[in-house]
């Protein structure tokens, strides 16, 4: 018999024939094929049907996992199909509880100067990118007492300030 699940298996047999429990940390290792590229869950076909491992694990262990929730593995090994590893949240929690740099980054409360990260000193870009207020004006006024000291620039300014006087500006 191969990774398909053969009919003679009920689900809570299918995930104990494909996995084996490991000692130290309780998760129950999937060893059936396990994803490639950015995913590295477990996955494997169930009577006809392409299944992921711990989500197939945690409904045939704990019950149907709701519309708009995921589960998310508490012990962070991704072949680990033990449903009380798991505990099921949002997609957006489950992306919080991650460690990728967009996550870490959204978690952050302060700038890398230290500033905070809310209220009146966070700028959100268009991109959503979020922007401290604090050090883009103290990069802004380092840009501009740099340029101050620079001859060239006061003369385009003065050219451009005669410029507009010339126009009614």
């Amino acid at each position: 018999m191969g990774i398909s699940g053969a009919l003679k298996y009920t689900p809570q047999e299918y995930v104990e024939a494909f996995s084996i429990p490991e000692p130290n940390s309780g998760c129950w290792i999937w060893l059936g094929p396990v994803g490639q590229r950015r995913s590295n869950y477990g996955k494997g076909k169930y009577r006809g049907t392409n299944i992921l491992a711990h989500r197939f694990s945690y409904e045939a262990h704990r019950g149907p996992i709701p519309d708009g929730y995921e589960p998310d593995h508490l012990c962070r090994v991704t072949v680990c199909v033990n449903p009380q590893h798991m505990e099921l949240v949002t997609s957006y929690e489950n992306f919080l509880r991650s460690n990728g740099p967009a996550a870490v980054n959204a978690r952050r409360t302060h700038c890398i100067q230290g500033h905070i990260l809310a209220g009146d000193n966070l700028h959100i870009t268009k991109s959503g990118k979020r922007v401290c207020r604090s050090c883009a004006r103290i990069r802004s006024l380092a840009g501009y007492h740099k340029n101050v000291q620079d001859p060239e620039w006061k003369a385009r300014r003065r050219a451009r300030r005669r410029e507009r006087a010339g126009q009614g500006l």
